[in-house]
């Protein structure tokens, strides 16, 4: 039965049969036989077809809310009795491109015998994996984490502007409106009049975009640093930077020692 709600939630989460298979570990039909499976014992359509992609009926959605979280929990017990299993951690692209492998590595230093496991998703996706058990711990960005997660905000990355050579400007390239960097900043940034130039779906892109000559762009600073482009202080903005998990994995002994060594790695090395 598990494997029959992986299957939906894994559908829910990624939007398509291919990339559920993938996450899966298994083949388009398997997952498909799952999810008829499922809706079989329930009595009700759980997908429908939407173009190339799927998604879940007023019902799926359901279900899923009222059993990811059991899943969850049957995941974290499972663990907590598997010896040596690593530990999940989840955190985005942009993270996982500037500063936070440093952490990662002074906090693998600082709990040997801890086998870890580094997955990079989108914000929103890393959240969704963390509630579904998939990852234990993830470093994300705080925009306003669901209230069943345990939430330590650990540092403040500040904001800079890349491509500006004059007065700080109001209209720059941002961040698309699905990140949580942008969630976490989309009032600040308001009352400072900022209007966008455009949107993108990657920092990287931002700076790319600035250093030739289609407008300056705002940034993480970690994200201008590893790029190795010049930048200024954008006012005082900062994007919160936390360690976020379900109580009951953060618990396991394991988990709470890598929280206590990437906590102090993160403000280690998060830049200022």
């Amino acid at each position: 039965m598990l494997d029959l709600v992986d299957a939906l939630v894994a559908l829910s989460e990624e939007g398509t049969m291919g990339r559920a298979a993938v996450r899966l570990r298994v083949t388009q039909s398997a997952v498909s036989k799952r999810i008829d499976t499922l809706e079989a014992r329930v009595g009700s359509p759980l997908i429908e077809r939407a173009g190339r992609r799927v998604r879940l009926t007023p019902a799926g959605t359901h279900l899923v809310a009222m059993v990811a979280p059991l899943c969850a929990q049957i995941r974290a017990a499972l663990a907590a009795e598997a010896p040596g299993r690593p530990v999940v951690i989840g955190s985005s692209p942009a993270l996982l491109s500037s500063w936070l492998p440093s952490a990662l590595a002074r906090a693998r230093d600082a709990v040997p015998g801890t086998p870890l496991e580094i997955h990079s998703h989108r914000g929103p996706g890393v959240v969704d994996r963390l509630r579904s058990g998939l990852v234990d711990i993830a470093v994300v960005v705080d925009a306003g984490l669901p209230a069943d997660m345990e939430v330590d905000r650990v540092a403040e990355e500040p904001m800079v502007v890349v491509g500006a050579h004059d007065a700080l400007p109001t209209r720059l390239w941002l961040i698309e409106t699905a990140s949580l960097t942008w969630m976490a900043l989309e009032r600040r940034v308001g009352r400072l009049g900022v209007e966008p130039i455009g949107r993108v779906e990657s920092f990287s892109t931002l700076v790319q975009l600035a250093r030739n000559g289609f407008g300056p762009a705002l940034v993480p600073l970690g994200i201008a640093e590893a790029m190795r482009a010049e930048s200024r202080p954008f006012h005082d903005l900062s994007r919160p930077i936390a360690l976020a998990g379900r109580p009951g994995v953060l618990a396991r002994p394991d988990v709470a020692r890598l929280r206590e060594a990437l906590t102090e790695a993160i403000r280690a090395e998060c830049p200022r």
